[in-house]
Protein backbone atom coordinates (compact mmCIF):
# COMPACT_ATOMS: atom_id res chain seq x y z
CA UNK A 1 0.00 0.00 0.00
CA UNK A 2 1.28 3.64 -0.84
CA UNK A 3 -0.14 6.96 0.44
CA UNK A 4 1.04 9.71 -1.49
CA UNK A 5 0.44 13.01 -0.63
CA UNK A 6 -0.23 15.36 -3.45
CA UNK A 7 -1.51 19.03 -3.19
CA UNK A 8 -3.96 20.53 -5.94
CA UNK A 9 -1.69 23.96 -5.37
CA UNK A 10 0.13 23.85 -2.45
CA UNK A 11 1.29 21.88 0.21
CA UNK A 12 -1.28 23.11 2.44
CA UNK A 13 -1.85 21.17 5.71
CA UNK A 14 -4.77 22.90 7.61
CA UNK A 15 -7.65 25.36 6.44
CA UNK A 16 -6.82 28.93 5.82
CA UNK A 17 -9.50 31.51 7.21
CA UNK A 18 -10.31 33.35 4.32
CA UNK A 19 -8.68 31.34 1.13
CA UNK A 20 -11.14 30.27 -1.24
CA UNK A 21 -8.97 27.38 -2.44
CA UNK A 22 -8.92 25.95 1.28
CA UNK A 23 -12.82 26.08 1.41
CA UNK A 24 -13.94 24.80 -1.99
CA UNK A 25 -10.59 22.86 -3.60
CA UNK A 26 -8.70 21.64 -0.91
CA UNK A 27 -5.45 19.87 -1.17
CA UNK A 28 -5.33 16.07 -2.23
CA UNK A 29 -3.86 12.97 -0.80
CA UNK A 30 -3.66 9.92 -3.22
CA UNK A 31 -3.96 6.44 -1.54
CA UNK A 32 -2.92 3.44 -3.91
CA UNK A 33 -2.90 -0.34 -3.08
CA UNK A 34 -3.68 -3.70 -4.74
CA UNK A 35 -6.69 -5.53 -3.38
CA UNK A 36 -5.37 -8.66 -1.47
CA UNK A 37 -8.66 -10.95 -1.38
CA UNK A 38 -12.27 -10.75 -3.22
CA UNK A 39 -15.13 -8.91 -0.75
CA UNK A 40 -18.48 -7.82 -1.27
CA UNK A 41 -18.54 -4.26 -1.06
CA UNK A 42 -19.80 -3.61 2.39
CA UNK A 43 -16.62 -5.23 3.83
CA UNK A 44 -14.10 -3.44 1.30
CA UNK A 45 -15.69 -0.27 2.34
CA UNK A 46 -14.87 -1.20 6.36
CA UNK A 47 -11.65 -2.48 5.30
CA UNK A 48 -10.58 0.76 3.64
CA UNK A 49 -12.11 2.89 7.14
CA UNK A 50 -9.87 0.70 9.48
CA UNK A 51 -6.77 1.73 6.91
CA UNK A 52 -7.51 5.39 6.53
CA UNK A 53 -10.08 6.27 8.97
CA UNK A 54 -13.93 6.38 9.00
CA UNK A 55 -14.29 9.77 8.08
CA UNK A 56 -11.66 10.34 5.65
CA UNK A 57 -12.77 6.89 3.59
CA UNK A 58 -16.26 7.66 3.85
CA UNK A 59 -16.12 11.24 2.57
CA UNK A 60 -14.46 9.48 -1.01
CA UNK A 61 -16.71 6.90 -1.29
CA UNK A 62 -19.53 9.65 -1.14
CA UNK A 63 -17.54 12.04 -3.64
CA UNK A 64 -17.25 8.95 -6.08
CA UNK A 65 -13.29 9.75 -5.39
CA UNK A 66 -12.41 6.01 -5.83
CA UNK A 67 -11.24 3.90 -9.03
CA UNK A 68 -11.43 0.26 -9.25
CA UNK A 69 -8.62 -1.30 -12.25
CA UNK A 70 -8.58 2.26 -13.31
CA UNK A 71 -12.78 2.28 -13.62
CA UNK A 72 -14.10 5.47 -11.56
CA UNK A 73 -16.67 4.93 -8.85
CA UNK A 74 -19.84 5.64 -9.55
CA UNK A 75 -21.25 6.23 -5.98
CA UNK A 76 -24.84 6.06 -6.61
CA UNK A 77 -24.47 2.54 -8.33
CA UNK A 78 -20.88 0.48 -6.34
CA UNK A 79 -20.43 -1.97 -7.47
CA UNK A 80 -21.16 -6.08 -5.65
CA UNK A 81 -17.64 -7.18 -5.47
CA UNK A 82 -13.82 -5.95 -5.34
CA UNK A 83 -12.16 -8.64 -6.69
CA UNK A 84 -8.61 -10.02 -5.60
CA UNK A 85 -6.04 -8.26 -7.62
CA UNK A 86 -7.84 -5.08 -7.98
CA UNK A 87 -5.91 -2.11 -8.40
CA UNK A 88 -7.09 0.62 -6.28
CA UNK A 89 -6.68 4.20 -6.32
CA UNK A 90 -8.36 6.63 -3.90
CA UNK A 91 -8.58 10.27 -3.57
CA UNK A 92 -9.23 11.93 -0.83
CA UNK A 93 -9.91 15.83 0.21
CA UNK A 94 -7.84 16.06 3.35
CA UNK A 95 -11.05 18.17 4.94
CA UNK A 96 -14.28 18.31 3.68
CA UNK A 97 -14.78 20.76 1.05
CA UNK A 98 -17.38 23.79 1.21
CA UNK A 99 -20.32 23.22 -1.49
CA UNK A 100 -19.97 26.85 -3.78
CA UNK A 101 -22.52 29.04 -3.69
CA UNK A 102 -25.66 28.49 -6.20
CA UNK A 103 -28.79 29.70 -7.57
CA UNK A 104 -29.33 27.91 -10.63
CA UNK A 105 -32.51 29.44 -11.02
CA UNK A 106 -30.58 33.10 -11.42
CA UNK A 107 -27.59 31.74 -13.24
CA UNK A 108 -30.13 30.05 -16.28
CA UNK A 109 -29.13 31.84 -19.52
CA UNK A 110 -31.05 29.79 -22.29
CA UNK A 111 -32.99 26.63 -22.72
CA UNK A 112 -34.40 24.87 -25.35
CA UNK A 113 -35.28 21.37 -26.15
CA UNK A 114 -31.50 20.61 -27.28
CA UNK A 115 -29.24 23.24 -25.65
CA UNK A 116 -29.18 24.51 -21.79
CA UNK A 117 -26.47 27.33 -20.86
CA UNK A 118 -25.59 28.48 -17.40
CA UNK A 119 -23.65 31.18 -15.89
CA UNK A 120 -20.93 29.26 -13.98
CA UNK A 121 -20.22 30.11 -10.58
CA UNK A 122 -16.54 30.44 -9.98
CA UNK A 123 -14.86 26.87 -7.74
CA UNK A 124 -18.02 24.43 -9.59
CA UNK A 125 -16.34 22.09 -11.99
CA UNK A 126 -17.86 21.44 -14.77
CA UNK A 127 -17.61 17.87 -15.04
CA UNK A 128 -16.57 15.14 -12.46
CA UNK A 129 -12.65 14.93 -11.45
CA UNK A 130 -10.90 12.48 -9.78
CA UNK A 131 -11.43 13.33 -6.45
CA UNK A 132 -15.58 13.94 -6.70
CA UNK A 133 -18.83 13.19 -8.89
CA UNK A 134 -20.95 15.66 -6.82
CA UNK A 135 -19.27 19.27 -7.25
CA UNK A 136 -19.84 19.19 -10.35
CA UNK A 137 -22.30 20.81 -12.62
CA UNK A 138 -23.25 18.41 -14.82
CA UNK A 139 -23.69 15.98 -12.10
CA UNK A 140 -25.82 18.29 -10.29
CA UNK A 141 -27.72 19.29 -13.23
CA UNK A 142 -28.46 15.75 -14.16
CA UNK A 143 -29.82 14.92 -10.64
CA UNK A 144 -32.11 18.04 -10.19
CA UNK A 145 -33.52 17.84 -13.54
CA UNK A 146 -33.59 13.78 -14.05
CA UNK A 147 -31.69 13.84 -17.50
CA UNK A 148 -29.07 11.46 -16.91
CA UNK A 149 -28.24 11.87 -20.78
CA UNK A 150 -27.32 15.66 -20.21
CA UNK A 151 -23.59 16.13 -20.60
CA UNK A 152 -21.18 19.05 -20.70
CA UNK A 153 -20.48 20.64 -24.37
CA UNK A 154 -17.16 22.32 -23.32
CA UNK A 155 -15.02 22.73 -19.86
CA UNK A 156 -14.23 26.07 -17.87
CA UNK A 157 -11.49 25.53 -15.25
CA UNK A 158 -12.54 25.15 -11.82
CA UNK A 159 -12.23 28.46 -10.64
CA UNK A 160 -13.36 30.31 -14.23
CA UNK A 161 -16.80 31.80 -13.93
CA UNK A 162 -19.45 32.45 -16.56
CA UNK A 163 -20.93 31.21 -19.80
CA UNK A 164 -20.80 27.10 -20.26
CA UNK A 165 -23.29 24.93 -22.43
CA UNK A 166 -24.80 21.47 -22.20
CA UNK A 167 -26.45 19.55 -24.60
CA UNK A 168 -29.63 17.71 -23.39
CA UNK A 169 -29.23 14.89 -26.08
CA UNK A 170 -27.01 12.85 -28.07
CA UNK A 171 -27.69 15.16 -31.13
CA UNK A 172 -27.42 18.13 -29.59
CA UNK A 173 -23.88 16.93 -28.21
CA UNK A 174 -22.59 16.42 -31.46
CA UNK A 175 -24.40 19.53 -33.13
CA UNK A 176 -22.28 21.49 -30.40
CA UNK A 177 -18.93 19.43 -30.57
CA UNK A 178 -18.96 19.99 -34.36
CA UNK A 179 -19.35 23.63 -34.12
CA UNK A 180 -16.23 23.82 -30.86
CA UNK A 181 -14.31 21.85 -33.39
CA UNK A 182 -14.88 24.28 -36.49
CA UNK A 183 -14.38 26.80 -34.46
CA UNK A 184 -18.25 28.28 -35.45
CA UNK A 185 -18.05 29.39 -31.71
CA UNK A 186 -17.16 32.84 -30.49
CA UNK A 187 -15.47 33.39 -27.15
CA UNK A 188 -14.96 36.50 -25.36
CA UNK A 189 -13.42 36.01 -21.52
CA UNK A 190 -12.45 39.13 -18.96
CA UNK A 191 -9.53 38.70 -17.51
CA UNK A 192 -7.84 40.70 -14.43
CA UNK A 193 -4.10 40.72 -14.95
CA UNK A 194 -0.77 41.81 -13.05
CA UNK A 195 0.69 45.03 -13.88
CA UNK A 196 -0.38 47.41 -16.49
CA UNK A 197 0.48 45.67 -20.29
CA UNK A 198 2.02 48.74 -22.08
CA UNK A 199 -0.28 47.73 -25.61
CA UNK A 200 -3.62 48.32 -25.89
CA UNK A 201 -3.88 45.49 -28.09
CA UNK A 202 -2.14 42.74 -29.61
CA UNK A 203 -1.75 38.96 -30.75
CA UNK A 204 -0.63 35.80 -29.14
CA UNK A 205 0.12 32.82 -30.78
CA UNK A 206 2.44 29.72 -30.17
CA UNK A 207 2.65 25.93 -30.10
CA UNK A 208 0.74 24.73 -26.68
CA UNK A 209 1.93 21.63 -25.25
CA UNK A 210 1.64 20.32 -21.63
CA UNK A 211 4.64 20.78 -19.57
CA UNK A 212 7.13 17.71 -18.97
CA UNK A 213 7.61 16.61 -16.08
CA UNK A 214 5.41 18.61 -14.33
CA UNK A 215 3.22 17.04 -11.36
CA UNK A 216 0.43 18.84 -11.61
CA UNK A 217 -1.29 19.48 -15.31
CA UNK A 218 0.59 22.21 -16.03
CA UNK A 219 1.19 23.58 -19.71
CA UNK A 220 3.41 26.09 -21.42
CA UNK A 221 3.20 28.00 -25.11
CA UNK A 222 6.37 27.71 -27.46
CA UNK A 223 7.54 29.50 -30.68
CA UNK A 224 8.28 26.26 -32.61
CA UNK A 225 6.45 23.07 -33.25
CA UNK A 226 6.99 20.14 -31.28
CA UNK A 227 6.04 16.50 -30.47
CA UNK A 228 2.02 16.73 -29.59
CA UNK A 229 1.75 20.32 -29.90
CA UNK A 230 -0.55 22.44 -30.55
CA UNK A 231 -1.26 25.65 -32.05
CA UNK A 232 -3.01 28.56 -29.76
CA UNK A 233 -4.45 31.74 -31.12
CA UNK A 234 -5.74 34.76 -29.31
CA UNK A 235 -6.37 38.60 -29.49
CA UNK A 236 -6.08 40.56 -26.27
CA UNK A 237 -7.04 44.08 -25.14
CA UNK A 238 -6.85 46.20 -22.43
CA UNK A 239 -9.61 47.86 -20.95
CA UNK A 240 -8.78 49.61 -17.96
CA UNK A 241 -6.04 49.71 -15.35
CA UNK A 242 -5.99 50.11 -11.98
CA UNK A 243 -2.33 50.53 -9.54
CA UNK A 244 -1.27 47.16 -9.77
CA UNK A 245 -3.52 45.20 -12.15
CA UNK A 246 -5.51 45.53 -15.30
CA UNK A 247 -8.64 44.15 -17.13
CA UNK A 248 -7.94 42.54 -19.91
CA UNK A 249 -10.51 41.46 -22.96
CA UNK A 250 -9.51 38.11 -24.87
CA UNK A 251 -11.07 36.97 -27.50
CA UNK A 252 -9.57 32.71 -28.13
CA UNK A 253 -9.59 31.42 -31.96
CA UNK A 254 -8.52 28.16 -30.16
CA UNK A 255 -9.62 25.73 -26.96
CA UNK A 256 -6.89 24.53 -25.55
CA UNK A 257 -6.23 23.97 -21.40
CA UNK A 258 -5.21 26.88 -19.49
CA UNK A 259 -4.56 28.42 -23.01
CA UNK A 260 -5.62 32.08 -21.99
CA UNK A 261 -3.48 31.41 -18.70
CA UNK A 262 -0.29 30.41 -20.44
CA UNK A 263 -0.30 33.20 -22.82
CA UNK A 264 -0.72 35.99 -20.31
CA UNK A 265 1.78 34.55 -18.31
CA UNK A 266 3.77 34.54 -21.27
CA UNK A 267 2.83 38.29 -22.40
CA UNK A 268 4.48 38.91 -18.50
CA UNK A 269 0.92 39.71 -17.06
CA UNK A 270 -0.35 36.54 -15.36
CA UNK A 271 -4.12 36.42 -14.44
CA UNK A 272 -4.64 38.08 -10.83
CA UNK A 273 -4.45 34.69 -8.10
CA UNK A 274 -3.10 32.40 -10.96
CA UNK A 275 0.00 31.17 -8.54
CA UNK A 276 0.31 27.89 -10.55
CA UNK A 277 1.47 30.65 -13.43
CA UNK A 278 3.33 32.92 -11.55
CA UNK A 279 0.96 35.26 -10.13
CA UNK A 280 1.73 35.85 -6.27
CA UNK A 281 -1.27 34.22 -3.85
CA UNK A 282 -3.97 36.43 -2.60
CA UNK A 283 -6.13 34.11 -1.29
CA UNK A 284 -9.03 34.46 -3.94
CA UNK A 285 -9.53 32.86 -7.36
CA UNK A 286 -8.15 32.85 -10.61
CA UNK A 287 -9.30 35.83 -12.20
CA UNK A 288 -10.92 35.33 -15.11
CA UNK A 289 -14.64 35.34 -16.89
CA UNK A 290 -16.50 33.53 -19.73
CA UNK A 291 -17.99 36.87 -20.82
CA UNK A 292 -19.48 35.68 -23.68
CA UNK A 293 -20.57 33.28 -25.93
CA UNK A 294 -21.78 33.54 -29.75
CA UNK A 295 -22.82 30.55 -31.92
CA UNK A 296 -25.50 29.81 -34.17
CA UNK A 297 -27.89 26.93 -32.83
CA UNK A 298 -30.59 25.34 -35.48
CA UNK A 299 -30.72 27.95 -37.10
CA UNK A 300 -31.10 30.81 -34.63
CA UNK A 301 -27.97 33.06 -33.79
CA UNK A 302 -27.51 32.85 -30.09
CA UNK A 303 -25.71 35.45 -28.21
CA UNK A 304 -25.37 34.52 -24.58
CA UNK A 305 -23.49 36.58 -21.63
CA UNK A 306 -22.95 36.29 -18.37
CA UNK A 307 -22.75 39.27 -15.52
CA UNK A 308 -19.35 40.44 -14.72
CA UNK A 309 -18.86 38.92 -10.81
CA UNK A 310 -17.59 41.69 -8.28
CA UNK A 311 -14.64 39.74 -7.38
CA UNK A 312 -13.18 40.25 -11.18
CA UNK A 313 -13.16 44.01 -11.30
CA UNK A 314 -15.25 46.23 -9.14
CA UNK A 315 -14.82 49.44 -10.69
CA UNK A 316 -16.59 50.82 -13.84
CA UNK A 317 -15.31 49.99 -16.95
CA UNK A 318 -14.38 52.39 -20.51
CA UNK A 319 -13.72 50.17 -23.31
CA UNK A 320 -12.10 52.57 -25.51
CA UNK A 321 -8.76 51.86 -27.05
CA UNK A 322 -6.29 52.32 -24.21
CA UNK A 323 -9.21 51.30 -21.41
CA UNK A 324 -9.23 53.91 -18.04
CA UNK A 325 -8.15 54.04 -14.43
CA UNK A 326 -10.23 52.37 -12.36
CA UNK A 327 -11.64 54.41 -9.36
Amino acid sequence: MQNDPIGNTDHRTAPQPGAEADRYDPPLDRWRWEQAEDQDWRSFVEGGRARHGDEAFDRVVWHGGLAIDRRPLDPSAPPDRVPAGAGIVAWSYRWAPETPPLDLGSRLLFEDEGLLALDKPAWWTVQRTRASVHLALEDLLRRLRREPGLRAAHRLDRQTSGVVLFARSAGAARELQEAFAGRRVRKRYLAAVEGQPAWWACRSGGWWRREPGAGRFRFAIGSVPAPEARRAEARFRRLAVDTATALIEARPSSGRTHQLRVQLQALGHPLVGDVLYGAAPEGGRVRLHADGLELVWRGRRLSLSAPRPADLWPSPIDARPGGSRGS
